[in-house]
């Protein structure tokens, strides 16, 4: 699921901690948040450079929220959950 350099204990913590944050939204809240704060920019899944696993559909909307700077986390939303595929530390998953 990491994608780039080992993962400091900073960067564990950002991580837990922007999912700590977000689960305190509601969907329309982030939906009017800024991308590189609590909100999220949607990827077109033909820019990913990973390939997904096999569990995904074809045509799922992939999903990136910021949790280390400007480190992304990438998935997808079912319904009000958010499935994390690949966190991009090293900024390799897809054209930033």
């Amino acid at each position: 699921m990491f994608v780039g350099l080992q993962q400091s204990r900073e960067e564990k913590a950002a991580f837990a901690d922007t999912l700590h944050k977000l689960s305190k939204l509601t969907w329309q809240e982030l939906k009017q948040a800024p991308r590189h704060g609590s909100g999220f920019e949607i990827i077109d899944e033909k820019a990913i450079k990973a390939a997904p696993p096999e569990h995904v559909k074809k045509g799922v909307t992939l999903i990136a929220f910021r949790f280390f700077g400007k480190a992304p986390m990438v998935g997808y939303r079912d319904r009000r959950t958010f499935y994390i595929l690949w966190v991009d530390r090293g900024f390799q998953l897809y054209k930033h």
